[in-house]
């Protein structure tokens, strides 16, 4: 027997957007989402660490994202380690369990990620969560 086949429509003012011109050519769409990621080093083109700590005061936790952040920097340029580091920013939602949270964002070269990563933990405060390749860039 043959499957059921389903019809669906689809009203849109953008009939020449890549998702209805990949529902004939599945690899298309799956081809121009790894060329954006990788002009925009994601994964898996790089290896994302998330830094995130919570402070009592929203002033505390930007003050504590500022310091870490430039120290990562640092830390970056005299090992000679290639990586990108995001500014601090809060996450959502940035209240969460009594304190304010901050987080930071570090795109890894995926073939060094390991040991550039066993460099910078030596340096980050043991208060900060480290969270390797994670679910979320936006949850605390």
């Amino acid at each position: 027997t043959l499957p059921e086949l389903s019809i669906a429509y689809i009203q849109s003012y953008q009939t020449d957007h890549i998702l209805f011109r990949s529902l004939q050519e599945p690899e298309r769409l799956y081809r121009s989402d790894l060329r954006a990621r990788q002009a925009v080093h994601m994964p898996p083109y790089t290896k994302l660490v998330r830094l995130s700590t919570g402070k009592p005061t929203l002033f505390a936790a930007e003050t504590e994202g500022t310091r870490v952040y430039q120290m990562i920097e640092r830390i970056l340029t005299e090992h000679h380690i290639s990586g990108i580091v995001s500014n601090p920013f809060t996450p959502s939602p940035t209240f969460y369990r009594g304190q304010h949270w901050i987080s930071i964002l570090i795109k890894l070269s995926p073939e060094s990620w390991q040991t550039d990563i066993k460099t910078l933990l030596a340096h980050i405060p043991s208060q900060w969560k480290i969270d390797i390749s994670p679910q979320s860039l936006l949850a605390p």
